[in-house]
């Protein structure tokens, strides 16, 4: 999930597959490896790629198939978002991100369509 692409593949092949979707859970994330926050900028991109775009881009790609369906998306979180760990501090920030976001109408995926 952690390219753009990838998620448009996805969603497309739930509906040649599938033929739509009625629900989209989103509870993925990338691996830190349990390691102290370093400055690596590079891995901070990956893990907000996987963390929180990759969730956008998924519910954006996924939303009309869930309106003809009248279906929903769940986002679920991980406790690492409310405990301040310094080994998680890359994936806090995407956790944190994501719970921000759920405060803006536009990106608010807890509704049902």
């Amino acid at each position: 999930m952690g390219k753009q692409e990838d998620t448009k593949k996805l969603i497309d092949g739930a509906k040649t597959k599938l033929g739509g979707l009625d629900y989209l859970i989103l509870n993925h994330i990338t691996n830190n490896y349990m390691t102290l926050w370093n400055g690596d900028m590079e891995k901070l991109r990956k893990v907000i790629d996987i963390n929180f775009h990759a969730y956008v881009s998924l519910a954006t790609y996924a939303t009309p198939m869930l309106n003809e369906s009248n279906g929903s998306i769940a986002v679920l979180s991980s406790f690492a978002g409310k405990v301040t760990v310094l080994s998680q501090a890359d994936v806090l920030v995407t956790l944190k991100a994501s719970e921000v976001s759920r405060h803006l109408p536009a990106l608010h995926f807890h509704a049902r369509f």
